[in-house]
C-alpha cells in the first residue's frame, strides 16, 4: 500500500479517512488539527472573551468532532463545521450555565495590525472590549464575517438564520453598533 501524503488530501478527504477508524484515522485527524487548531481557537477565544473558556471550548470542539465525524454530510466546509460545534458547544454551556462573561484584559485576544500607529495600538487594545459590549448574536456574526472571513451562505449554515437579507441586516446592524461603540475613543 503507497504511503498516504495526509497534507495534500482534501478536507473531505481527510473526513472520510477519520469515518474509518482505523490506522489511517488518526493521521489523517491530526492533519485536521493542524490545519485547523488556530482558527477554532482564535474563534473560541474571541466569542468568549476569555482563555480558559476559549481553551475548553477549542478542546471539546475537537473531541465532539472526532466522536460524531460519522453524522458529518459532503457538503459545506470543515471549518464551518468544527466553528458549528465550537457555537453550539458555547451557547449550550452559557445556557446551562447562566455564563456572565467577565473581562479580564489579560485575556482578550488582540488582533495584530501591520500598521504599528498610535491609532491602531489603540484600536487593538479597545476593539475586544468593545466586541464584548456586543450581544451574543451582534459579536457573532462580526467574527464570523470579519475575523473568520465566511460567506453568507456559510454563516446561514452555521447560525441557522436561513435568510440571506436578514443575515445581511443583522450584520449591517452590529457593525454600525460597533461603530458606535468605538466612536467614543475615535473623532
Amino acid at each position: 500500500m503507497a504511503k498516504i501524503e495526509y497534507g495534500t488530501l482534501s478536507d473531505n478527504e481527510l473526513v472520510e479517512y477519520i469515518k474509518k477508524k482505523d490506522s489511517t484515522s488518526e493521521k489523517a485527524f491530526a492533519e485536521v488539527y493542524s490545519r485547523y487548531s488556530q482558527r477554532v481557537y482564535a474563534y473560541a477565544l474571541r466569542i468568549t472573551g476569555s482563555r480558559t473558556d476559549a481553551q475548553d471550548c477549542f478542546q471539546e470542539v475537537f473531541i465532539r468532532f472526532y466522536e460524531k465525524i460519522s453524522q458529518k454530510k459532503a457538503d459545506g466546509s470543515l471549518i464551518s463545521y468544527l466553528l458549528t460545534i465550537a457555537r453550539n458547544y458555547y451557547l449550550s454551556k452559557k445556557r446551562d450555565e447562566k455564563l456572565v462573561l467577565k473581562i479580564d484584559e489579560s485575556e482578550i485576544f488582540t488582533p495584530t495590525f501591520e500598521d504599528n500607529s498610535i491609532e491602531q495600538k489603540e484600536l487593538e487594545r479597545i476593539l475586544p472590549e468593545a466586541l464584548m459590549k456586543l450581544k451574543y448574536h451582534e459579536r457573532e456574526l462580526i467574527i464570523l464575517r470579519v475575523y473568520e472571513g465566511l460567506s453568507y451562505n456559510e454563516i446561514e449554515k452555521i447560525t441557522g438564520v436561513h435568510n440571506g437579507n436578514l443575515l445581511r441586516n443583522r450584520f449591517h446592524r452590529s457593525r454600525e453598533k460597533l461603530r458606535n461603540i468605538l466612536s467614543v475613543y475615535f473623532k
